[in-house]
């Protein structure tokens, strides 16, 4: 499993850290820190910047979408199960 403790925000200056606690939260801090746009994110995934936004403010995705930004992160289908987002 991915090691999910709290990270540097890359948008904080130093300042605080972000808990991963959600897709949302990973999402977020992976295209923060790799400097991208939901737009950049969207074009890779295949995804609306409209759904890539709704998942960074906390709207559990389906499972389709889900596995998408799983991936885009490097996540495994371990991580994704154990936040939450399920084929149910």
């Amino acid at each position: 499993m991915t090691d999910l403790s709290p990270i540097q925000c890359p948008l904080c200056k130093g300042k605080g850290k972000i808990k991963p606690t959600s897709l949302g939260n990973i999402l977020y801090i992976q295209r923060a820190g790799r400097g991208m746009s939901m737009r950049a994110v969207g074009r890779e995934t295949g995804m609306s910047v409209a759904t890539i936004s709704r998942i960074e403010s906390g709207q559990q995705p389906d499972f389709q979408n889900g596995l998408k930004i799983a991936n885009w992160c490097g996540l495994s289908g371990d991580d994704l199960m154990s936040l939450g987002v399920t084929s149910d």
